[in-house]
């Protein structure tokens, strides 16, 4: 199995987690300007949810807890 880097995987979840807020904060504006569908947004966000999940199971937070960098 390979090995990755912790603090690599704390930064990936963060940034992924900050891009997040960022697309959910502007996809409505998104769609009430027609440049994307609700459930393409909707789509968008469950994938970039799963990829958080997946990395704090990876890292070992567990899918109810944030990592906050501190």
């Amino acid at each position: 199995m390979q090995k990755f880097d912790l603090n690599k995987l704390r930064v990936a979840l963060l940034e992924l987690q900050r891009e997040r807020k960022v697309r959910e904060f502007y996809y409505p504006k998104a769609i009430a300007e027609g440049k994307l569908t609700k459930r393409e947004a909707e789509q968008r966000l469950e994938a970039l949810d799963y990829a958080i999940e997946v990395l704090k199971e990876v890292i070992g937070l567990g899918a109810n807890q944030d990592f906050t960098g501190r």
